[in-house]
């Protein structure tokens, strides 16, 4: 809630539970979140996208539920976008494709369905893609 200056916020490989909470929308200098390998669950809160300065987003190996939101597209400084082994379903949205940045771009192990977009390959920088 109230770390406005915090920068980097790593909890991987615990066992944390229950929903990433919205108030992290207001650690507004972040620029790395790393949850990956907990027991988290519900959707990827809409207050991700106030975080512009965000460069890492590395959320695998949980139970993150729903949609992928064409919200994320405003995160324009991330490098990673790291949401594998989750429980996502839908498609990838073309707006995804405006993240010309990223070097590191994994969905894996969801349940994602449908095209790639096109407007992927405005990532000409991308150096993984799963």
């Amino acid at each position: 809630g109230n770390l406005y200056m915090l920068q980097y916020l790593n909890f991987d490989n615990n066992q944390l539970t229950g929903t990433i909470p919205e108030s992290l929308g207001n650690m507004i200098q972040l620029m790395e979140l790393h949850l990956n390998t907990n027991q988290l669950t519900g959707s990827l809160p809409v207050s991700l996208v106030s975080l512009t300065q965000l460069e890492v987003i590395n959320l695998g190996y949980n139970g993150i539920t729903g949609t992928v939101s064409d919200a994320l597209s405003h995160l324009t400084q991330l490098l990673e976008l790291q949401l594998y082994s989750n429980k996502l379903v839908g498609t990838i949205p073309d707006s995804l494709g405006s993240l010309w940045q990223l070097l590191f771009f994994d969905f894996s192990s969801n349940h994602i369905h449908g095209t790639i977009p096109a407007t992927l390959g405005n990532m000409t920088l991308l150096q993984d893609f799963s």
